[in-house]
C-alpha cells in the first residue's frame, strides 16, 4: 500500500532526514505572512522529542511522522507554500494578501509584491518523480483523485490526505469514518496545482471532520482551479466539465 511504501523508506533514511527536507520548504517555521497570531507549527526532531516528552523518539513514531501523523503540525497555507516551492523550481516566497493600500483619494500609500525568502537547489530528478506521482494521483485510473478531481479543462495534480482527530479504539479501527460521531471523524485535506507543465496555481483545501480529502476537499480544489483557468481562457466558458 501507499503507507507501507513511506513506512519502509523512512525506516531506511532515519529520524532526522524528513525534518531536514521539511525545513527547505518552510514546514518547520511560520510562513511570515503579514497577519498577527499565525499558528505555531512543528515538525519534530530528535532534540524536540527529548525536550518535549523526556523520552527518546521511537522508530514507530518516526515512521508515523513520515505520513504526517504524531506531532506534525502544519497549516493549509504552509502546504500551499511548500507545493509552490516544489513546482516552481525551489523558490520560496513570503505569502501576502493585499496588493496595495490606498488613501481616501485613491492614492497608493503602499504596495506589496512577492518577496523571495530563499531559493533551494532541488534535485530535479527527485522533483520530476514527485510531480509525476502527484499527477498520476489525479489523472491515472486508480488514483485517489481520479474520480472527483480530474478535469477536462486543465491537468490538475495533487494529493489527498486526512488528519486523525482522536485515537481510534480497537473495535472502531476498521469502521467507516462516515459512521463515526461527527466530532470524531478525520479532517480532510487536498492540495493541488495546475497545469502539469509550467504550473501557475496552487490550491489547498481543508475540511473539518470531512473524512476523505479526495471526496470532500478535492472537488473544492478542482472548482477553484477550473474557475481560475476559465478566467484566463474565456473561450472555455462554454465547455462543460
Amino acid at each position: 500500500s501507499r503507507k507501507v511504501f513511506f513506512y519502509k523508506h523512512t525506516a531506511k533514511i532515519g529520524t532526522e532526514q524528513p525534518t531536514k527536507v521539511a525545513k527547505k520548504f518552510r514546514l518547520r517555521r511560520q510562513t511570515g505572512i503579514h497577519l498577527t497570531n499565525e499558528t505555531l507549527v512543528n515538525m519534530p526532531t530528535e532534540e524536540w522529542s527529548l525536550t518535549a516528552r523526556t523520552l527518546p523518539r521511537m522508530p514507530c513514531k518516526t515512521i508515523s511522522a513520515a505520513i504526517g501523523q504524531r506531532a506534525d503540525l502544519v497549516t493549509a497555507l504552509q502546504l500551499a507554500l511548500s507545493y509552490a516551492t516544489l513546482v516552481n523550481g525551489g523558490n520560496l516566497y513570503r505569502p501576502y494578501l493585499v496588493s496595495s493600500i490606498e488613501d481616501m483619494d485613491g492614492n497608493v500609500v503602499e504596495e506589496f509584491a512577492p518577496e523571495l525568502l530563499n531559493s533551494q537547489k532541488l534535485n530535479q530528478e527527485h522533483v520530476r518523480v514527485v510531480k509525476e506521482g502527484l499527477c498520476r494521483v489525479v489523472n491515472e485510473r486508480g488514483g485517489t483523485g481520479f474520480g472527483r478531481v480530474r478535469s477536462s479543462l486543465v491537468d490538475i495534480c495533487g494529493k489527498s490526505g486526512t488528519t486523525q482527530v482522536f485515537s481510534v479504539k480497537k473495535e472502531d479501527l476498521f469502521k467507516s469514518c462516515w459512521k463515526l460521531p461527527f466530532k470524531k471523524r478525520n479532517h480532510a485535506w487536498f492540495v493541488g496545482f495546475a497545469p502539469e507543465k509550467n504550473p501557475e496555481i496552487v490550491v489547498a483545501a481543508f475540511g473539518m471532520h470531512e473524512c476523505a480529502g479526495s471526496r470532500a476537499t478535492g472537488p473544492v480544489v478542482k472548482h477553484v482551479i477550473n474557475t481560475w483557468w476559465k478566467k484566463k481562457h474565456p473561450e472555455l466558458l462554454a465547455k462543460e466539465d
